[in-house]
């Protein structure tokens, strides 16, 4: 079979990719010389940031020529204070700001919100029509909604949130400054909304049943609609059709008010901030894309801050850049279809589902512009990295708008609400946000709080809070409604109320808290286990859980591989059996998932392996691969001492595994003889043994030759890196070239030793106490998604006793060990209300003993558990960096924990940023990369086997 022991020599290889790369860069370059008039720098969006607080400065001035060298108008709404949470009734809300309107109804009681909801659409001719056609319009949609929910025999008082730049006069009457978003309405402009919306409910019959009481904007609507669930917020931003912000301003800070000064002294500014650069403050950041978009606009040369951002210029904007780099022949071999020429065509949805990274959803897109049939691989990275740079941008514009606000109110740990479509269904664009505050505000501690339905709900919970005060004081008038002490007292004991629970809360989540210098010394300790697990000295070695275990893999493959071969991934709650072809270096993968259910997994080991060879049994017979010979990689992600490329022996189970007569043993050996019961053994042969992060690891660094490590993150928690032979002391294989081995760490054993107790909870100690192997395996169990949901069950459940959660009451299956799964962290981290209330229903949880508190509170443990997890697995990637020196580098991640957490990449991004702020680490995903990454091993041994 010839030596394997340098089968990993890629010197082939490192020639064809020299010359593939050297033919591809060229393109490349060109592509990246197009996206880079996108890049904006922090230095950049500090000079944005003072630009646009001057600006806010101007707009808030007593001197009406100096508010005239603002673009931004900063408008006062009127709105002085947050809802109490004692507002009670039925109310209307009207929200029009987009391409849709929505009616709802909104009934509060016990401090919970209710809302039933349609949306009605706009048409273009509506959106360019005049003033009574469109308001006649938005009446009859009115009519339609009393109508259906039986609403005629009473008036409701209904909150209109109106999403133009306005000026308002009071509460109820504002007169429209522009258009903006696409609408062109004739006699609206500089004439008062509510009056027009007034006049139409008479002509159309509806004024009996609805009385307009209060002209909000958007974005103090998704403000008040947040704050009446949490205090801490500050602003209110859209992210939608078009984008704004609002916050609250000290009184002193707004010379131009003319309203009365008492206490609450502070008031809810519109900023308009789309207008933005309207007087050429940045144009020199601004390009060609830009300015052809704004040429082709309903209004040139104004909102230009809005049209770099929002929904209804991203999808042009991407499709003018493609458009581009057709012409220079980069993009589409220079063809793009009649309908990819088209203005519009290429919607905002298109950007989100191209950043989606899901292939169906690409594809979809492709097909509906009509260039499916011309579009490479490249093609698809090419629209992939356009559709980035112009998110980006936009998210990076965003979070500086944000940070603007942060600086001009000194307000810099707050939470700010966000409602609109964008930031809803873009999947990156949170994320690219959170790293750009993170960047130019590092003091900072903003978090972006999704609204549901907020710009609606806001404008009714303002109409709920004018009701209630006029039934308070009826000699309050409307326009200062705000300004009555009654209701300051009241929102001043409410504020009270809910901070000492928060503080309490914050006392229990303390213990999760992780600070920069506690996780520098946890890479020190995770350090110096690496070069004892390392070392030759056998008492040395046994001082540290941490096995450091040589894998025999010593190089990556060449790229010269071709054939079938087979794969089994075996190490989490399921396994998979998978099949790859390799053809000119590309490859193409067939998977199957069987179930590994718990008494598989507790049997014996002739049960177990027997299992395992009757699933790839029924694999080939599948798949038709049973007429010829099958070199299979077996990735076993268990700690395993190898003693050459195919035998390893198991030290220990991990990960909830407990079959009996396996440890100590050759798993190869007894997978190959269970085969060979099922009668597949002469064709199916176990070529090598893996481990998980050694497969992701040689996974990605088939495409990517920057790879120097593999990490997972899933069920459990693992590493591996590439290590110096000098640095192995225990090494007992040849020195020759290479003169390196991956080392798999099995990290996931740090602190067994004691190292980590200064930093475990008394909620760690439960959950090691509590599982099936106490003692061990204690990094693995403050990370991994099999420990995650757990603690954060105990948590909460500590948080009940205390009367902090759910007003001390909870369900049976709240109270079950294990009831609370990873996936549940996953969801409730996500925002997405429709995941959390199937996260609430599954634990048997109902609307009454859950409210809008209480979800805070749950999303706020299950931040703190997640952070922490991140927080140590970025530890360890930083050990590896630092014990090996390599500071540019990639990181292969694999397992669902990463995959489908929708924070914790950031999390760990920011930890590494924070810890080792000269280093450029990339955390790459990993497709099927345990199981593709042993068949890609297996497909090496297989070639040197027969050379």
């Amino acid at each position: 079979m010839g030596n394997t022991g340098n089968m990993f020599s890629a010197i082939p290889f490192a020639k064809s990719l020299f010359e593939t790369l050297s033919q591809a860069l060229t393109g490349r370059d060109e592509v990246l010389e197009v996206l880079g008039a996108f890049d904006l720098s922090n230095e950049s969006l500090q000079e944005i940031m003072s630009l646009l607080i001057g600006d806010f400065q101007k707009g808030l001035s007593a001197d009406e020529s100096e508010r005239a060298e603002s673009p931004i108008k900063m408008l006062p709404t009127y709105v002085r204070a947050i809802p109490d949470g004692s507002e009670e009734g039925d109310f209307l809300a009207l929200d029009l700001g987009g391409t849709n309107f929505r009616v709802l109804k909104i009934s509060l009681e016990d401090g919970k919100v209710n809302m039933e909801s349609e949306i009605y659409p706009l048409a273009q001719n509506l959106m360019t029509s005049d003033a009574n056609t469109l308001f006649d319009y938005i009446a009859g949609c009115i009519l339609l909604f009393v109508k259906k929910n039986k609403i005629s025999e009473k008036s409701l008082p209904l909150g209109f949130t109106f999403s133009f730049p306005v000026k308002q006069l009071s509460l109820t009457s504002g007169l429209l400054i522009r258009w903006t978003k696409g609408f062109s309405v004739d006699g609206v402009e500089n004439e008062d909304v509510v009056k027009l919306l007034h006049e139409a409910l008479i002509r159309n019959g509806v004024s009996a049943s609805v009385d307009v009481v209060a002209l909000v904007n958007d974005t103090t609507g998704t403000m008040m609609s947040c704050a009446f669930e949490n205090p801490s917020v500050s602003a209110g931003l859209i992210l939608g059709t078009g984008t704004n912000a609002c916050y609250m301003e000290n009184l002193d800070n707004v010379p131009k008010w003319d309203g009365d000064r008492d206490e609450p002294r502070q008031v809810i500014i519109n900023t308009e901030w789309g207008a933005f650069g309207d007087n050429g403050s940045w144009n020199h950041l601004r390009t060609k894309y830009d300015e052809q978009v704004d040429k082709d606009s309903l209004n040139p040369g104004m909102q230009l801050f809005e049209k770099m951002i929002s929904g209804m210029y991203l999808g042009e904007l991407c499709r003018i850049v493609c458009m581009d780099l057709a012409d220079k022949k980069l993009l589409f071999k220079g063809q793009a279809s009649d309908k990819f020429k088209t203005k519009n065509s290429f919607l905002t949805k298109f950007v989100s589902d191209v950043e989606s990274h899901q292939r169906h959803k690409i594809d979809e897109v492709l097909k509906e512009l009509g260039v499916e049939k011309q579009t490479s691989e490249s093609d698809i990275e090419v629209l992939q990295r356009v559709c980035a740079a112009v998110s980006i941008r936009a998210a990076r514009l965003a979070a500086a708008g944000i940070a603007s606000i942060a600086k001009k109110t000194g307000n810099y740990t707050t939470t700010i609400a966000v409602d609109g479509s964008l930031f809803k269904k873009h999947p990156q664009f949170k994320r690219y946000m959170q790293e750009t505050l993170s960047e130019i505000l590092p003091q900072s501690n903003i978090t972006l709080m999704l609204s549901e339905d907020g710009s609606g709900k806001g404008a009714a919970l303002i109409a709920a809070i004018l009701v209630d005060l006029k039934s308070l004081a009826e000699s309050v008038k409307v326009e200062n409604m705000f300004a009555a002490t009654s209701f300051a007292q009241l929102v001043c004991e409410s504020l009270t109320r809910a901070f000492t629970k928060r503080d309490e809360v914050s006392d229990v989540l303390g213990a999760f808290d992780l600070s920069r210098e506690a996780v520098l010394e946890i890479t020190n300790r995770l350090w110096k286990d690496f070069d004892r697990g390392l070392s030759a000295d056998e008492n040395e070695r046994a001082n540290s859980p941490v096995k450091m275990l040589p894998t025999y893999v010593r190089k990556i493959p060449d790229g010269s591989e071709s054939g079938n071969f087979l794969a089994v991934d075996l190490g989490g709650t399921k396994f998979r059996v998978l099949s790859i072809s390799i053809q000119n270096g590309e490859i193409k993968d067939k998977i199957e998932f069987p179930p590994l259910d718990q008494t598989i997994k507790t049997s014996d080991a002739e049960t177990f392996f027997n299992y395992i060879a009757h699933h790839i049994s029924l694999f080939v017979k599948k798949h038709e691969l049973n007429d010829q010979l099958l070199p299979l990689g077996f990735t076993f992600s268990f700690p395993v001492k190898q003693s050459s490329l195919s035998s390893g022996f198991l030290i220990r189970w991990t990960k909830g595994f407990t079959a009996s007569g396996v440890v100590n043993e050759d798993v190869v050996k007894l997978l190959q003889e269970a085969l060979g019961r099922k009668g597949i053994g002469s064709n199916v042969e176990v070529l090598a043994i893996v481990n998980d992060t050694t497969g992701t690891m040689m996974s990605c660094a088939f495409k990517n030759p920057s790879v120097s490590a593999g990490l997972i993150l899933g069920t459990g928690t693992n590493a591996c890196y590439m290590e110096h032979l000098d640095n192995v002391p225990k090494w007992d294989g040849d020195r020759d070239e290479p003169r390196q081995v991956i080392i798999n760490t099995e990290w996931g054993a740090f602190g067994d030793n004691g190292s980590l107790n200064h930093v475990r909870t008394k909620y760690d100690e439960q959950v090691d106490k509590n599982s099936l192997n106490p003692g061990m395996q204690l990094f693995e169990k403050m990370i991994s998604g099999m420990y995650l949901g757990e603690l954060v069950r105990i948590v909460c459940m500590d948080l009940v006793d205390k009367k902090l959660l759910f007003k001390g009451q909870v369900s049976e299956k709240f109270r079950t060990k294990d009831s609370f799964p990873a996936e549940f962290v996953s969801w409730v981290e996500s925002g997405e209300k429709h995941q959390i209330d199937e996260v609430l229903r599954d634990m048997k949880m109902d609307n009454e003993q859950a409210t809008g508190s209480d979800i805070e509170i749950l999303q706020r443990v299950c931040a703190a558990v997640s952070i922490r997890a991140a927080r140590l697995a970025a530890a360890g990637v930083a050990t590896i960096v630092k014990k090996t020196g390599k500071y540019t580098t990639t990181i292969a991640v694999d397992g669902s924990l990463f995959k489908n957490h929708p924070q914790f990449k950031r999390y760990m991004q920011e930890t590494l940023r924070e810890i080792l702020p000269q280093a450029n680490i990339t955390l790459m995903l990993s497709k099927d990369g345990s199981g593709r990454g042993a068949a890609l091993i297996a497909a090496v041994a297989q070639r040197m086997y027969s050379t």
